[in-house]
């Protein structure tokens, strides 16, 4: 049986030294695997679970009909994808949360694109429709276990979050928790896997990217806080979608970049609940 565990941590960035620790990984991965093929006519991408939830391919066709290169899309955590992007595995990075100040200083470029409410998701059955900021907080520091803390039925409250090292983790703690140790009944190694399994476990609750929500099956809904929810004005939640690149974007970056901010993906991500944030 899982046991709940607790992380503690200053800010929502990433830290230099997470990036240090992926950055061992993935140079040990290079020396198995030998040296990698680079191609000329592919535009690799290492994206943020959450990003790649919001945008899929959308654009990819255009950017592919312009250049004549192909795009890669390699799905990880924010951490994971700014590490291959300073190895040199990616041309690009799409992160969903601020980029860190010693990266800018080494000349790492970020790119804002939307904002993205984080959604409180819960399972359909559940009968709670409201809780408040102090409950959140109860749920996710250990506090609250049982619905019936929260004016629900006496059910156990089974929390899942995503890893630890995933921007949605620590948007999360960074913006909800304050400081306070965080606690959890389930982990799983992706933001967007945390919503699927709220679908499937009765009287479990999550913390998800609102518009990765959107269009998906029935079995979860939203949870909302102080009487508010995404969409509404007012709503506190919300983080930064972002690209990154090595330097000034040029070449296949800037046409990518250029592509991003055409009215036809700002269209598609409102259509998600998103905002666009202009260039």
């Amino acid at each position: 049986m899982l046991q709940p565990k607790t992380s503690f941590r200053k800010n929502g960035r990433i830290p230099s030294w997470g990036i240090m620790g992926v950055t061992i990984a993935l140079c040990v991965l290079m020396s198995l695997a030998g040296s990698p093929a680079w191609a000329t006519d592919v535009f690799t991408i290492s994206s943020s679970s959450q990003v790649y939830e919001a945008f899929k391919d959308h654009g990819t066709e255009r950017f592919e009909a312009k250049t004549g290169a192909k795009v890669q899309t390699d799905v990880m955590t924010s951490e994971e994808a700014l590490a291959r992007l300073v190895n040199g595995f990616s041309d690009m990075a799409a992160i969903a949360e601020r980029l860190d100040a010693g990266l800018k200083r080494q000349g790492y470029v970020e790119i804002p694109v939307c904002t993205d409410e984080i959604a409180l998701l819960t399972h359909v059955q559940t009968t709670v429709k409201n809780i408040t900021k102090d409950q959140l907080q109860g749920i996710f520091s250990g506090d609250i276990t049982n619905w019936n803390q929260l004016g629900g039925p006496d059910k156990p409250l089974v929390v899942i979050v995503p890893s630890e090292n995933s921007a949605a983790f620590r948007n999360f703690e960074r913006m909800v928790m304050e400081g306070r140790p965080m606690s959890w009944d389930v982990m799983v190694s992706k933001s967007t896997m945390a919503e699927d399994i709220i679908r499937r476990i009765p009287w479990s609750l999550t913390f998800v990217a609102q518009g990765a929500t959107r269009g998906k099956p029935q079995g979860a809904k939203v949870l909302q806080v102080n009487g508010i929810g995404p969409g509404d004005e007012g709503y506190p939640y919300v983080q930064t979608y972002s690209l990154v690149t090595k330097g000034k974007p040029e070449g296949y970056a800037k046409v990518f970049i250029d592509l991003v901010f055409t009215d036809s993906v700002a269209n598609h991500l409102k259509s998600l609940g998103m905002k666009p944030i202009a260039p």
